[in-house]
């Protein structure tokens, strides 16, 4: 895949978590980000392996942090689009609000 549409929410989620790990070290908020934009660029590169969770809908997970992205595969234009980025303890069909 080729593009990448983040929808709006996105970037408030990740503003915020981001500040909250900061609050406990400057350098964990910097950490949480890029393990964030690296799993997006995993999807955004071989987005079809991800687990499906609900059509047209699949989710990746972070590494080191409690957080999920949830995304779809727009093929005919060749884009993933983030939906959200959630906690995991967070209920998961809190983003489909957004839809």
């Amino acid at each position: 895949m080729t593009g990448l549409i983040i929808h709006p929410e996105v970037k408030e989620e990740l503003v915020e978590a981001a500040n909250w790990y900061r609050a406990i070290d400057s350098e964990l908020g910097e950490r949480f980000l890029f393990e964030v934009f690296q799993a997006i660029r995993k999807a955004q590169g071989t987005p079809l392996r991800y687990r499906m969770i609900e059509p047209p809908y699949r989710r990746i997970l972070c590494e080191s942090f409690p957080y999920r992205i949830v995304f779809e595969v727009i093929e005919n234009r060749q884009v993933v689009h983030i939906v959200a980025v959630t906690h995991q303890m967070r209920h998961m069909d809190q983003w489909k609000k957004r839809l």
